[in-house]
């Protein structure tokens, strides 16, 4: 059922602990204090309480409006609906502290939509969140502080799915070398109401916006379009190239009566000076592997940063269940590999499907 945590009642979840939850209307509901204190070598794991867990299995984390603290760090949540949930008309704003209202250093994955915002303003930092089937992150009328996040591979389920979906008179600060790529749909979706007042003015600059499969960036349905100008400057668009840069972004210049005109002056060159860690020239050795056989999977790369922590995962394409997850490993830049032997976490071998 759901774990309420009422008015004036502080619930601390530890290191190591693991919570797992059953049916879709079952959430962590925070009306009072919630403190989520995992580490770096051993999160908060809050996830589905099914053997062959997918996503929506349970609710999430939902912060009331009467919440007086949600914060959350080092944690990992899976397989719910929302993974975090923020409700509208809190008076709480999160801070680069994170003691109020923050999600922080945590993994959300394989839920419908990571992290949904509705008229809320949480500190959201350093998070992975990929692999949602909807939205990584939805914003409606709010306003959050978005930095240093990698946000990847979100979105293979409705049409206009993003890495961050923003609507209503929202006003996030999306800046400090947040990682938006590969995402299903698009990088970052803006759609306005088309009345004055009413549409979205999000800052966007010192990121890295690349390789989304429909656009990088799109914005439309704005009022008086033609005199609004979002600011997307100084961001890293994975090229050089001012016409690739126009090409993956849908503005003005595609719609002048309903898309703002969309500022991408400045562009980053280098994109290690963001801080960010690329993958590119990602190939593989085999497209059909018998492991039966001996064949192992070979994933080539070229790892442009200084050094990074890297891990293979192997997901059923259907469904994007996780099969195998390999033990981090920390690369330098230059060309690298990681190899499959098509066993699964349990060390059996996988059933015949596409990964």
């Amino acid at each position: 059922g759901t774990l309420r945590i009422t008015s004036g009642v502080t619930l601390t979840i530890a290191q190591g602990a693991v919570l797992r939850f059953d049916g879709a209307a079952n959430t962590l509901l925070n009306e009072g204090a919630l403190l989520i204190q995992g580490t770096e070598n051993n999160p908060a794991i809050l996830t589905s309480g099914q053997e062959a867990p997918a996503v929506g299995d349970w609710g999430g984390i939902v912060s009331a409006v009467t919440a007086s603290m949600t914060v959350i760090q080092y944690a990992e949540i899976s397989y719910a609906n929302y993974g975090v949930s923020f409700a509208p008309g809190s008076s709480l704003t999160g801070t680069i502290a994170c003691d109020t209202l923050c999600v922080k250093n945590s993994l959300l994955e394989f839920n419908n939509t990571g992290l949904f915002i509705d008229g809320s303003e949480p500190w959201v930092e350093r998070n992975v969140i990929q692999y949602n089937l909807d939205d990584g992150i939805y914003l409606n009328n709010a306003s959050p502080n978005i930095l240093t996040n990698t946000i990847r591979v979100n979105g293979n389920n409705g049409a206009n799915d993003a890495g961050i979906d923003i609507r209503g008179t929202s006003s996030p600060s999306i800046t400090d070398g947040n990682q938006i790529s590969g995402n299903s749909r698009y990088g970052i979706y803006v759609y306005g109401s088309q009345t004055s007042g009413g549409d979205p003015a999000p800052v966007i600059t010192g990121n890295g916006i690349y390789d989304n499969t429909n656009y990088d960036f799109y914005a439309y349905n704005f009022f008086d379009a033609a005199n609004v100008t979002l600011d997307l400057t100084a961001n890293w668009w994975g090229t050089t190239d001012p016409a690739v840069i126009a090409s993956r972004v849908y503005d003005n210049a595609d719609s002048g009566t309903l898309a703002p005109v969309a500022d991408t002056s400045n562009y980053v060159t280098d994109p290690v000076t963001l801080g960010l860690v690329l993958l590119q020239n990602v190939t593989q050795n085999l497209t059909t592997i018998r492991p039966y056989d001996g064949d192992t999977l070979d994933i080539n790369f070229d790892l442009v940063a200084v050094q990074a922590n890297v891990v293979l995962k192997i997901l059923t394409e259907s469904d994007r269940q996780l099969v195998y997850e390999s033990t981090p490993q920390l690369l330098t830049a230059g060309s690298q590999v990681l190899s499959w032997d098509g066993r699964d976490i349990a060390s059996n071998y996988v059933s015949d499907e596409a990964y």
